[in-house]
């Protein structure tokens, strides 16, 4: 069998407290270890984040087991603290500096690769077979299902025209509960992701429009992700979110 090689690209920031949970998570993927490629990028922490990072990885991963590990340090001199990062004030600033993080992944680590998989630092849990599951969908961007301990259905973005009403990805999951998948129109940017859409030269983008998300919060840009989707919709790659696939956020 003829595996597909998975990039799985993390920028990091201020994510000592989550850091072992995470590798651990990561480590425990059930997908074949030498068709996965890890990146970190970290940036700006004020905690230990760079140095636990390095001690965690060099004592507790395989790292001769992967097809490649990546840590970087690449700091664009702005200091936010984990708790501050969904204040309104800072949205310009962080939403540039994850799209100069996200394309220096895409550009410099995702060839020989043929998805990319965004994890955020301060996920929670995920299964096992993550991988297997979203290759088996077969399609060029799939959205999980994020969810939160606190807050419930962790994502403001997703969302589908159903019957001429934006229905958000969350709310699919009990008009569809015999569904796996639904297309949707848009997604955020914690999606498995086709190498082929970033061979159309597609990358993220800072777009500075001010629009209300579907949770009713006025925000100053665009999220990264948001853009990037509504662009490859445009370009004509099909976007899903995944009704039966659930990611859980640590509550922070």
């Amino acid at each position: 069998m003829n595996n597909k090689n998975i990039l799985i690209g993390t920028p990091v920031k201020n994510g000592a407290k989550f850091l072992d949970n995470f590798l651990n998570k990561l480590n425990n993927l059930s997908y074949p270890k030498e068709n996965i490629s890890l990146c970190f990028i970290e940036n700006d922490s004020e905690d230990d984040t760079w140095s636990i990072l390095n001690e965690i990885i060099s004592k507790k991963i395989p790292i001769h087991e992967y097809k490649d590990i990546t840590i970087l340090k690449l700091d664009l001199g702005f200091l936010l603290k984990h708790e501050c990062r969904y204040q309104i004030e800072h949205y310009q600033q962080r939403i540039n500096n994850l799209v100069i993080l996200r394309n220096f992944i895409v550009n410099n680590y995702l060839k020989n690769n043929d998805y990319l998989w965004w994890l955020d630092i301060d996920v929670e849990n995920f299964q096992e077979n993550s991988i297997e599951y979203l290759l088996s969908l077969n399609k060029d961007i799939v959205m999980p299902l994020y969810t939160h301990n606190t807050y419930g259905y962790h994502d403001c973005a997703s969302y589908t025209n159903l019957n001429g009403k934006v229905t958000r990805l969350y709310e699919l999951t009990h008009i569809f509960p015999n569904e796996e998948i639904i297309e949707l129109e848009r997604c955020e940017c914690a999606a498995f992701i086709n190498r082929k859409v970033f061979d159309s030269g597609l990358r993220y983008l800072f777009v500075d429009d001010e629009y209300t998300d579907l949770c009713g919060n006025v925000i100053p840009c665009k999220l990264e992700g948001v853009s990037f989707s509504e662009n490859a919709k445009k370009l004509g790659f099909n976007i899903y979110g995944c009704i039966k696939f659930e990611i859980r956020h640590c509550d922070c």
